[in-house]
């Protein structure tokens, strides 16, 4: 069977396997409180989706009735932005809440420092924390850091700090488990997380239950096999438009060695074809994540469950005519942030800026459990009480060792260093005029003014997270004109 069809015909049926619940780690010591009345907590996250990849943000060109439904019970942000967008940098964020860069991860299939295994107390984590408060810690699916399914690992034990991992069917024979098999493993995922939501029935003690999809991230495959056979092309009047952004220009020689992955010389049919494929292969994990919420309302959880729905990072989709990710453009760093469950507004749209940092400290709030001072993000719970509540001013993210971006309520600044003698590059968006990214102002001397405060934030924050960028004495890791240029508008105020 040809790629082309191969992403639509996706049996379910297998999904209905017996799974099996296999802790990996010691039961907490922590024993629950009699008559436990704290929320449960289910973080879902899907893996390469784009913000707009939902038909609730008005995306027109696919249905998600599982996202949409927890929006519509709750509040969905639309400002939402990943740390870094590849996998395990951002999955290791998300489960730290610290920028990737203080945990020593800068590319994939990286491991998270030592101390998180040794020394939970200062240095916890999303299973971690939980655990010790006397949550039930499961996790299901997808993890990346390295380990892309610890179940399926025999060497795996402990492998996610503080939680215990669901199994589910086995490898398929002649099968390894790798980056490409989300339409094979995604649905026995979300059984095996349905099925131990059923366990939980009765019982005293809250669970975090973490499911982790892979999921429109199959998409990757339309990359190295794209169609060529006119029977497998895919009916022009189905596809979706090319984004307005396709051809504009991007920060110049610099994009075409640091910006992954593909497409810079695919024909404009081609483009179509890839985000028809993309926006059905969201629709597949749309049915999962249906699964595991069908689940809670079955076993009349729903009403006590705080539910958080992320992915870890985009997908350009043919804007800028890139696709992939590790780009610091729109696309690839915004993601779906959706809160529902009890103390969260129905139907809410919210547009303060929101780092994947967050997802750890408001679960943690929703839970009760202490702010560790850590963690670098904030909870969002306060959000939904005080419409004065304190807020940052601006989101960061990072990807690769040279390229660095501060996104503030208007704006975007990008600083992307010298690779290899390429010129060195500082873009300025005005995002409230120019979503798509569209028209550098870096230059423009009326917008200096922005550019150096812009450039002054992140500098700010570089240095206050220990961000080898902004430190001299990290030899070729330092983007040295750029600590002169801001030390000397530092000096001048």
């Amino acid at each position: 069977m040809k790629l082309g069809h191969r992403f639509f015909l996706i049996n379910r049926a297998v999904v209905i396997a017996a799974i099996l619940v296999a802790p990996m780690v010691a039961e907490t010591a922590d024993l629950p409180l009699v008559g436990d009345t704290r929320p449960n907590i289910v973080l879902i996250v899907t893996d390469q989706q784009r913000s707009s990849a939902m038909s609730c943000a008005g995306n027109t060109h696919l249905q998600t009735p599982a996202m949409d439904s927890l929006a519509a019970r709750g509040t969905r942000f639309a400002r939402a932005y990943a740390t870094y967008p590849l996998c395990t940098p951002s999955r290791a964020s998300l489960a730290t809440s610290r920028m990737p860069y203080e945990l020593g991860i800068s590319i994939n299939d990286q491991r998270l420092p030592a101390a998180y295994y040794s020394n939970p107390v200062d240095y916890p984590s999303l299973g971690t924390l939980f655990q010790s408060a006397g949550y039930r810690t499961v996790w299901a699916g997808r993890w990346h850091v390295p380990t892309t399914y610890p179940a399926h690992s025999p060497n795996a034990s402990g492998e996610i700090p503080g939680f215990e991992l669901l199994a589910f069917a086995k490898v398929l024979p002649g099968e390894s488990i790798w980056e490409g098999k989300g339409s094979s493993y995604d649905g026995e995922v979300a059984a095996a997380a349905a099925e131990f939501i059923h366990t939980q029935v009765g019982q005293q003690q809250p669970f975090l239950l973490s499911v982790q999809f892979l999921n429109p991230h199959d998409i990757i495959n339309f990359t190295v096999d794209t169609p060529k056979d006119p029977a497998e092309l895919i009916p022009t009047v189905r596809l979706p438009a090319l984004p307005n952004n396709l051809s504009a220009p991007d920060m110049g020689a610099w994009g075409k060695r640091v910006t992954v992955q593909y497409g810079l010389n695919w024909n404009n049919p081609t483009f179509r074809q890839m985000l028809y494929v993309y926006y059905r292969l969201t629709e597949v994990v749309d049915n999962e994540v249906g699964v595991v919420l069908q689940a809670l309302r079955d076993a009349n959880l729903e009403d006590n469950t705080v539910i958080l729905y992320t992915s870890d990072h985009g997908e350009m989709g043919g804007s800028h005519r890139r696709f992939g990710k590790q780009s610091l453009y729109q696309e690839a760093t915004m993601v779906p942030f959706i809160l529902a469950g009890p103390g969260v507004p129905a139907g809410g749209l919210d547009r303060h800026l929101v780092s994947g940092l967050d997802v750890l400290p408001t679960l943690c709030d929703f839970a009760g459990i202490p702010l560790h001072p850590s963690l670098r993000g904030m909870s969002v719970k306060p959000l939904f009480t005080d419409a004065n509540a304190p807020w940052r001013d601006a989101v960061y993210s990072v990807t690769s060792t040279n390229q660095r971006m501060v996104r503030t309520a208007q704006y975007k600044y990008l600083r992307v260093s010298k690779i290899n003698a390429l010129e060195t590059k500082d873009a300025l968006y005005d995002l409230w005029n120019d979503p798509g990214e569209q028209t550098n102002l870096a230059a423009v001397p009326e917008m200096q003014a922005v550019l150096n405060n812009h450039r002054i934030l992140l500098y700010r924050w570089l240095l206050d997270t220990g961000d080898r960028f902004v430190n001299p004495a990290a030899g070729d890791a330092a983007d040295l004109e750029f600590i002169n240029i801001v030390n000397q508008l530092l000096g001048a105020n």
